[in-house]
């Protein structure tokens, strides 16, 4: 394993919701199991967003955006989109591009927590109740989704930082 990125960002936002939908909640601290983060709705066994046929384990009960691009969209469309409004769990700052990140990277957040990357998150159309072009625009700019390596606790200011290819 070689760390590749060394860019070390910062935890700006932990958010959940149980309902699902927009916006995620911050939160002062939130615990990570093996599942996802407690008392949010995307954590679990199962895949949530799967409609039909037979149910799936969950490859993305974690999404990941970066506060970066939300001020992209946020001066591009006018508006005022804040941590936790395109329904992440986990706002980053400083953590370089999640575009280029992969399946099997690793994200270090804190002491314990280590999620592995799943893929890139799609953009969805719910995601347009703060403006027709929101989805669109974030075409390759969602974030990621990832599942959980190690548990923990984790919170605003916390250290984060990218170890790419598979543990």
């Amino acid at each position: 394993m070689i760390v590749t990125n060394t860019n070390s960002g910062t935890i700006i936002s932990v958010n959940i919701s149980s309902n699902g939908g927009v916006p995620k909640y911050p939160q002062q601290e939130v615990f990570i199991d093996r599942h996802g983060i407690t008392g949010d709705y995307h954590s679990g066994e199962i895949n949530k967003h799967k409609k039909s046929g037979p149910s799936e384990p969950n490859s993305r009960p974690i999404s990941i955006v970066s506060l970066e691009v939300l001020n992209e969209i946020n001066a591009a469309l006018g508006i005022n989109l804040q941590p936790g409004d395109l329904a992440e769990n986990i706002t980053t700052n400083n953590l370089g591009n999640l575009a280029e990140l992969e399946e099997g990277d690793t994200i270090n957040i804190g002491a314990e927590v280590i999620l592995r990357v799943t893929g890139q998150n799609k953009p969805c159309a719910v995601l347009n109740v703060y403006h027709d072009l929101v989805s669109k625009s974030l075409v390759n700019k969602r974030g990621i989704t990832a599942t959980v390596i190690n548990t923990g606790t984790i919170k605003p200011n916390d250290t984060c930082y990218v170890i790419k290819g598979n543990l």
